[in-house]
């Protein structure tokens, strides 16, 4: 678990770098809800540290992890729509890595579901910062589409989109905290 720790912790890292476009255009205090992918592997790296040293902090646990599949899943979305750019010769290569890193980031949670309880109230406190963070991107124009010369309708698709995932991303969560025992048996096995 460490060696997942580590990694989130390096892509964090990255993408606090790859961000520094968009953050030139905003105050500091805004850096929050822009790099929202780094900010969900930090989160989940965090996360992994806190239960390796016994500490529960399910409501931090249930954002890390809804924060991962939610901008995974929207990374992979933003490549494959805007496949003209990312995926053009001059681009692929790199956005390939990126589509799988970023599978990676949806994947991930099923290391720690078994080891989080999520009730009603952590649902709500991460569905709340979810939307939180769409309200940012997509209604005040924070998100990172911005920088390039998309259409401000295709934006917004996607932005419907990634709405969805907010629910998508709690719920699925909620749904395989049910299946804890499956996960447990399956780790000890590993």
């Amino acid at each position: 678990m460490i060696l997942v720790a580590l990694i989130n912790l390096a892509g964090s890292a990255f993408g606090f770098y790859y961000y520094q476009p968009l953050f030139r255009l905003f105050p500091g205090y805004l850096y929050i809800f822009i790099s929202n992918s780094p900010n969900a592997t930090l989160l989940f790296a965090i996360s992994i540290f806190l239960l390796l040293l016994g500490r529960k902090h399910n409501t931090i646990y249930l954002i890390a992890m809804a924060n991962n599949i939610k901008y995974g899943l929207w990374t992979m979305l933003v490549i494959l729509y805007f496949s003209s750019h990312f995926l053009s010769p001059a681009n692929k290569e790199y956005y390939y890595l990126m589509f799988l890193l970023h599978f990676g980031m949806v994947i991930q949670p099923v290391l720690i579901i078994h080891l989080v309880k999520i009730g009603r109230k952590e649902i709500a406190i991460a569905l709340l910062w979810l939307l939180i963070n769409d309200f940012f991107d997509y209604v005040l124009w924070l998100n990172p589409l911005i920088i390039y010369n998309f259409p401000r309708e295709a934006i917004l698709k996607v932005g419907v989109i990634t709405t969805f995932f907010s629910f998508l991303s709690v719920f699925s969560l909620y749904y395989l905290s049910k299946k804890r025992k499956f996960f447990a048996r399956f780790w000890s096995r590993v």
